[in-house]
């Protein structure tokens, strides 16, 4: 083993609970900005969906047709999956 890696193996070992700290604080400063940053996101996106002064029944449609967008190609999954767990539910067996 290299003498560079004994003396990083023995640096990190003493100072474990710096080194977890400063990982620890990284973190949190990179997820405060990813949720600063969906706030931001999802603020602008509302306000173009929804704008000011905008028609009402937009506030209707707009989030039925989101659901019919995205709950359709899911639906035969969905569907699937539902058949299959009540033939085995009335075999007396439920698959995991």
């Amino acid at each position: 083993m290299s003498r560079s890696l004994r003396l990083a193996r023995a640096y990190i070992g003493s100072n474990e609970d710096k080194i977890l700290l400063v990982l620890t604080l990284i973190i949190g400063a990179v997820v405060g900005l990813i949720v600063v940053a969906f706030i931001l996101l999802t603020e602008n996106l509302g306000s173009r969906l929804y704008p000011a002064g905008g028609a009402a029944w937009r506030r209707l449609v707009v989030p039925v047709l989101g659901a019919l967008i995205t709950g359709f190609p899911s639906f035969p999954l969905l569907s699937s999956s539902t058949r299959e767990r009540h033939s085995a539910d009335q075999n007396g067996f439920i698959p995991p």
